[in-house]
């Protein structure tokens, strides 16, 4: 049975520039100031709590996973999903450099199981081919969320 394997980070976290952190820092000084003003302590916890937990986000290393792909079965790190769960795979990141592999469940309210790619070194099209004959790819172009999303994440 063929398989293919490789390690990514779970997440990846772009480099930053100087102008977002200091949009960042005006942003949560406004809402901080406006919590202040209106008395709303609830808020300017929230504020404060938002504000770590993105710098800690930012600053801590996605941890790396195991993924693998087989005719019947996809894993990721000791998780086992089978292929026959998903009715359709596209391909996420630029033209040509997919970032991540996204598979389609068939069942309505079932998570899509998302596969990150390594940045170097990776044939996509023997993984096309592998899944050839067993589900579909399908072009899933980026919706307008997807296009925010990776405009803010750089």
């Amino acid at each position: 049975m063929e398989k293919i394997e490789w390690e990514a980070s779970e997440y990846t976290i772009s480099k930053r520039s100087t102008t977002f952190y200091v949009a960042f820092v005006l942003a949560v000084l406004s809402m901080a100031g406006l919590a202040i003003l209106i008395r709303s302590w609830t808020f300017l916890a929230v504020v404060i709590v938002a504000a770590i937990a993105l710098i800690v986000q930012q600053k801590t290393k996605p941890p790396i996973v195991k993924y693998s792909v087989s005719r019947d079965a996809i894993k990721i790190n000791d998780r086992e999903l089978p292929i026959s769960g998903y009715k359709s795979y596209s391909f996420t990141g630029p033209e040509g450099k997919p970032t991540a592999i996204n598979f389609i469940p068939k069942k309505r309210f079932k998570e899509q199981a998302v596969l990150q790619l390594p940045k170097k070194d990776f044939d996509v099209k023997k993984l096309q081919k592998l899944l050839a004959d067993k589900i579909p790819e399908i072009d899933n172009p980026s919706g307008l969320l997807d296009i925010i999303s990776q405009k803010i994440r750089g």
